[in-house]
């Protein structure tokens, strides 16, 4: 145990020693500006992006609404039952969760 935690700390002191004398390069002091106005020129092109993401809602609120659609009947029938009688649900739950 003592040897890996050796080993270990042998590692560290070698990525330290790496990471703190490779040579970084520095970005020149005007490098945002530089890029800023490069990129200040090109209009954004996101005509595609913006209709799939369009295309994309629409299907999602479709689906939505077809599944509150179809999710209706089994509702109404629940409801229904429970305003008749709302014991014999009740007394099945609690039969479940007394297993």
């Amino acid at each position: 145990m003592q040897n890996d935690k050796q080993k270990k700390d042998g590692t560290d002191a070698l990525v330290r020693h790496v990471v703190r004398s490779s040579p970084m390069p520095e970005p020149p002091a005007d490098f945002a500006d530089n890029v800023a106005m490069l990129v200040s020129t090109q209009e954004e092109d996101a005509k595609f992006e913006i209709w799939l993401t369009n295309a994309v809602l629409l299907l999602a609120i479709i689906a939505v609404i077809g599944m509150a659609v179809a999710s209706m009947p089994p509702l109404v029938d629940l409801s229904r039952f429970m305003g008749e009688a709302p014991w014999p649900l009740i007394l099945a739950s609690g039969a479940m969760l007394q297993r």
